[in-house]
């Protein structure tokens, strides 16, 4: 499902937004990498890099959303990943908890963050058809965190991500 709207693109550009100048804060004293956990994996992009690619990232959420409102959640995103290659490894810093949704988005050139940079998630390695979780806890690097990416389908949401989208239309 391709969404469209202006609503739904200002949504996911706040929550990118959010995210970025979040974390061009001064927080203050930070935690020293043990107090912290991650996550660390392949992802797999098969098929053909669309031209306008940009910049490909993984967004980590805390609680999986149940509405549109909840995408401004980030838990941590990563620095951009490299571009116009089959396969790269990620690791992503955490701290230690749980996380019900690890995605990949892409977005496109002169285009913001919307439901469209969809790219490909963590599926549970017990349930293909269902998302991820995973537990982190502190200085643990949990690996194997793989998410396969087909490039024909980026913007299509899985079904658990376009009920989320499907309710708030209701």
């Amino acid at each position: 499902m391709h969404l469209q709207t202006n609503h739904h693109k200002f949504l996911w550009f706040l929550a990118f937004l959010v995210a970025t100048v979040g974390c061009q804060i001064d927080h203050g004293l930070k935690p020293t990498g043990e107090q912290k956990g991650s996550i660390s994996g392949t992802i797999f992009f098969q098929g053909s890099w669309p031209d306008s690619t940009e910049e490909v990232s993984v967004v980590v959420y805390a609680k999986f959303p149940s509405s549109e409102l909840d995408f401004i959640n980030i838990s941590v995103y990563n620095d951009t990943l490299p571009l116009w290659v089959s396969e790269c490894n990620y690791s992503v810093e955490l701290n230690p908890g749980r996380y019900e949704l690890i995605m990949v988005v892409l977005r496109k050139q002169k285009e913001g963050w919307s439901p469209d940079c969809f790219a490909g998630m963590y599926y549970s390695p017990s349930d293909s058809t269902h998302h991820g979780v995973v537990a982190v806890e502190k200085g643990q690097n949990l690996v194997g965190i793989d998410i396969s990416v087909d490039l024909s389908r980026v913007g299509v949401l899985p079904p658990e991500l376009e009920d989320v989208f499907k309710q708030q239309e209701q």
